[in-house]
């Protein structure tokens, strides 16, 4: 907004569905709690949030407690996405699909691994792509990630695979983050 001042346009999903550049797709929502350790470091980062929040409306904010609310949002929002209870949900829901149902899936996952707060001496950290691949494999799966860090020729590889079938399913990170740099062709 700070540098178009308004809303240029707007193109949704249903418009993007409806002009044949996005394929239909199933979307389905699985609610997971967070663990009790969890739920407690994400209501002293959002009472931090809401300490900034307050202050901002009464002097604005430095350049410092802007700093930190991002810090602080960022952290808030890689906690959710690396909660210790979505992954035994995966392991659940993809236990129930037929091996004929596996084919051409697509697996997004945040970027992030387990909160600092949430690391024990003995934990390893562990990023939630790597931890999504695993739980698929073990249910035996086909999989392999799909990523920035995967070169062209790696990427053509493995979209061949997918198409083919050899793969069932790409494990990839945020799907708008990847954008362009995971362009194959």
């Amino acid at each position: 907004m700070s540098y178009y001042n308004r809303v240029v346009d707007t193109y949704t999903l249903g418009d993007a569905i409806n002009d044949d550049v996005l394929c239909e797709y199933d979307y389905h929502i699985v609610p997971v709690f967070l663990t009790v350790k969890e739920q407690q470091i994400f209501d002293e980062i959002s009472l931090d949030i809401s300490k900034l929040m307050a202050a901002s409306k009464i002097n604005g904010l430095t350049d410092q407690q802007r700093g930190y609310f991002k810090i602080l949002t960022g952290r808030r929002s890689r906690l959710l996405g690396g909660a210790e209870n979505k992954l035994p949900a995966l392991s659940e829901i993809i236990r129930q699909i037929k091996p004929e149902n596996q084919s051409h899936s697509l697996f997004y996952c945040g970027e992030g691994s387990k909160d600092k707060d949430l690391m024990d001496d003995y934990a390893t950290d562990e990023r939630n792509i790597n931890q999504v691949s695993r739980v698929l494999n073990s249910a035996g799966w086909s999989s392999t990630r799909f990523t920035s860090e995967e070169n062209t020729r790696e990427r053509k590889i493995i979209m061949k695979d997918f198409v083919d079938g050899a793969v069932d399913a790409l494990v990839s990170l945020k799907v708008l983050d990847e954008g362009g740099r995971c362009a194959y062709m």
